[in-house]
């Protein structure tokens, strides 16, 4: 009694008196109650209400209080369920309970209330068999036992560990396909799947073998700059291997599908167009056999999966439409058949499923995959820029467009109209958000990216519009009206070559999207205004960087060469009658890299044009 008076006499400080109060009230009760109940070691204890603050319960301070009885209770056995260990690694560490769907489980990626990422599943590796060492009890253990081992020691040698690492690096940085497939999906993959993780570790030797520069370099030069090149042929050999030995399933198609992906930025980093296209094409006929088997495939949580990595696949492929298409390769013979990268989901085309707006740039991104890939795939307009080297199994299923028929302009000029209104159709879509990301005057850095990739869609249209309208730059009234464009592409091309000169520790700048430096070769070469042909020329030979297979220091050669036959070949006075075969040029890459061109040269002794042919 007397502890508990000493207890009641320090409440005031907390408390307050009317707690006080209560609580004498509440000892004379527990007297009564002990002269009424011999034997009883009850005591009366005060409770404190308390609040919950996530998982932890915090004392509040409350005036009222409340006595219970503390007697000898016998204790219950606490409930537990064994923990899971067949899960992925983001589930045990966020300690749920893992739905293992595999590639990766939906819990982590589809549940809202998920992280949005999953890191795939532990190898299966068994560990060895070994006895744990005894540790006197009290014995403090060193620091090293209680860090969990990483996750890719068990999967890769102390050399292949430092290219995956930089792999990983090396994905945040070159702007390589602007989606979840190369960020999130395939890290995953390639730590679970043998023939994507040595894809990647070949492109990631490849990149280390190119630094500082991507400036062209033979076999032998690349071998001379260290261990890398080597590093990179063994695992593209390995990779390749695994994949012609697998099994023809969903999930191997899936696998092999991404590792195309790897193969084509492997081969454009290496500069390579040939083998580049080529796995385009295979990649092409392996999406035509997936969506042609994908309804006959049983439906559930990994078949899920699998179809949303190879949905993102099919936009990655569609996006490379582009570089095809700008050397002629890869189309379709016969228009009457609507393939995979064509075809809607609930119309005949998917151009025509668009929606009149654009709520964010990713969604304008997409539609405009759609909308230049169908462009591009059907419309009858083409390039004079060839690639020697093609096979005939590589090119089974597509064809390179032959030289200009007497019928192709008439062909061109009764379709272009359809064409040109789905281009209309995107770009009343994508008006307001580009107009509302100009006039912002204070962007933040992930606001001004925005507004580069914006830049970056507004060039590309500009330039596919060019193209349609003067029926592939044919029609020289046209050409000169859209001076104006040609100058705003050049404008556009400067904001996004800045924003993306610095690639971490290389002087230049790499992607596998489309870039600026088509538009900039397109401008250099057919604009009709010289100051705009030069200042394109000038931002071709200012940034260094290679945009798929598009590479600058080529085109900037190749627009130099174009500005010097232009001065001497208008000299003349009668430059009307020249413009036609001026214009004409033949552009040819060979396997090696080496550049030769075919252009008309006006010779005045002979009052005639003279076809030249030459090697840059």
């Amino acid at each position: 009694m007397v502890a508990l008076l000493r207890i009641l006499s320090a409440l005031p400080r907390f408390l307050g008196p009317d707690a006080l109060e209560m609580a004498s009230q509440s000892s004379a009760s527990a007297c009564d109650s002990r002269s009424s109940s011999a034997g009883s070691a009850a005591v009366g204890l005060a409770l404190v209400r308390t609040v919950s603050r996530g998982n932890k319960r915090i004392p509040e301070m409350s005036s009222q209080m409340a006595t219970f009885s503390l007697g000898d209770r016998s204790r219950g056995k606490r409930t537990f369920t064994a923990k899971v260990k067949s899960g992925c690694i983001t589930c045990k560490r966020r300690h749920v309970k893992c739905d293992e769907t595999r590639p990766f489980c939906l819990k982590c990626t589809k549940s809202p209330r998920g992280p949005g990422v999953c890191e795939g599943y532990p190898s299966e590796q068994k560990r060895a068999n070994h006895c744990a060492p005894i540790v006197p009890k009290g014995t403090r253990r060193p620091l090293a036992a209680l860090i969990e081992p990483g996750y890719e020691t068990s999967l890769f040698t102390g050399p292949e560990r430092g290219y995956f690492e930089f792999w990983l690096r090396l994905i945040g940085s070159i702007y390589l396909f602007p989606n979840d497939i190369m960020h999130r999906v395939v890290p995953q993959l390639a730590r679970q799947e043998p023939a994507i993780k040595h894809a990647a570790l070949a492109m990631a030797g490849m990149a280390r073998a190119l630094v500082p520069s991507l400036v062209y370099r033979s076999d032998k030069e690349l071998h001379s700059n260290g261990p890398h090149y080597e590093f990179a042929l063994q695992h593209y050999g390995r990779a390749m291997k695994l994949l012609r030995s697998s099994q023809p399933t969903s999930e191997n198609m899936l696998w092999a599908i991404i590792c195309c992906v790897l193969f084509i930025t492997f081969e454009c980093l290496h500069g390579d167009r040939t083998a580049a296209l080529s796995h385009v094409n295979h990649a092409y006929k392996m999406m035509e056999a997936y969506f042609r088997r994908r309804s006959l495939v049983e439906e559930g949580p990994v078949t899920e999966s699998i179809r949303a990595v190879c949905d993102d696949a099919a936009w990655v492929f569609q996006g490379l439409t582009m570089q095809a298409w700008s050397h002629n390769v890869l189309h379709p013979d016969n228009l009457l058949e609507i393939s995979w990268c064509c075809r809607g989901s609930k119309r005949a085309f998917a151009v025509d499923e668009m929606p009149p707006i654009f709520t964010d740039i990713h969604t304008a991104r997409r539609w405009w995959r759609v909308v230049q890939h169908h462009t591009c795939h059907r419309c009858p307009i083409y390039t004079e820029v060839y690639v020697d080297g093609f096979s005939e199994d590589m090119l089974a299923g597509a064809y390179e467009r032959p030289a200009l028929l007497p019928t192709h302009l008439e062909t061109m000029a009764a379709v272009a109209p359809e064409f040109l209104n789905h281009l209309r159709k995107w770009s009343n879509a994508f008006q307001a958000l580009y107009n509302d990301l100009q006039l912002q005057q204070h962007l933040s850095e992930a606001e001004y990216q925005l507004y580069v990739n914006a830049c970056n869609l507004r060039l590309q249209y500009l330039l596919l519009w060019s193209h349609v309208s003067s029926l592939s730059f044919t029609d020289t009234r046209t050409v000169i009206i859209l001076t104006p464009s040609f100058r705003e592409i050049v404008q556009l091309s400067r904001i996004v070559l800045k924003a993306q000169a610095n690639c971490r520790g290389c002087s230049d700048t790499f992607s596998m999207d489309n870039g600026p430096t088509w538009a900039l070769l397109v401008t250099s070469c057919r604009c009709r205004d010289t100051k705009v042909r030069q200042e394109a020329t000038g931002l071709l030979g200012k940034f260094n960087r290679r945009d798929g297979v598009w590479d600058s220091r080529m085109f900037h050669a190749l627009a130099k060469r174009y500005e010097k036959i232009e001065t001497e070949n208008l000299l003349s006075e009668d430059e009307d009658e020249k413009e036609s075969p001026l214009r004409r040029r033949e552009l040819r890459f060979s396997r090696d890299g080496n550049m030769s061109g075919t252009h008309f040269e006006w010779d005045p002794l002979n009052s005639q044009w003279l076809r030249i042919r030459e090697v840059f």
